[in-house]
């Protein structure tokens, strides 16, 4: 019968749904939750993509990474302040490929090094990509979703923060971007 599949199928999200509610509070409209920031963001990247076309939002995501790496930017210095980890681990990253890339070219394994060079570029030159939406009652779809925000959320915050500079106050991405560059203060202040 459809309706017990459905209950079984639903019966297996529950639990999950107990447990972050318990952690993190009730969801939806009116309440600052992680999963709230993680939505929020979602539809900022929908949004973004509908006023910006992809050559302007990589552009974007190259000037925001660069500043975010310069260690006499004001956003590097905010970053290290508010958000060390997320900030180590980002950096971290690119240099480990970096080393790699080095590594590779010295033991001269050409295509591997091209692959490692490929992926560093399109981590500092493209904006992310291809993410599904999360659906909260849907959990393989809430960290396939978490996982790129988490690994972009330093460049992510900045990225909202050039947008909110760059377009019209009265545009619905710039509402969008400053929200989520509240709302993500708040979190890190909070935690």
């Amino acid at each position: 019968d459809c309706a017990f599949a459905n209950c079984l199928l639903h019966g297996l999200n529950k639990p999950m749904e107990n447990a972050c509610v318990a952690v993190f509070g009730k969801q939806g409209i009116g309440h600052r939750t992680c999963w709230q920031l993680l939505y929020l963001w979602s539809l900022l990247r929908k949004r973004a993509k509908l006023d910006s076309d992809v050559k302007h939002l990589n552009e974007m995501w190259v000037e925001v990474v660069k500043k975010v790496r310069d260690a006499n930017s004001q956003w590097r210095k905010l970053a290290e302040q508010c958000m060390p980890q997320l900030l180590k681990e980002f950096l971290d990253e690119i240099k480990t490929l970096e080393a790699r890339i080095e590594e590779l070219i010295a033991a001269g394994e050409t295509e591997e090094a091209m692959k490692a060079k490929d992926k560093l570029l399109k981590m500092t030159t493209e904006y992310p990509k291809n993410i599904r939406d999360p659906v909260f009652s849907r959990w393989q779809t809430t960290d396939a979703c978490a996982r790129p925000f988490l690994r972009f959320f330093v460049v992510n915050y900045f990225f909202c923060v050039a947008i909110v500079n760059s377009k019209s106050s009265k545009s619905y991405l710039v509402k969008l971007a400053n929200s989520h560059v509240q709302f993500a203060f708040i979190q890190l202040i909070n935690s």
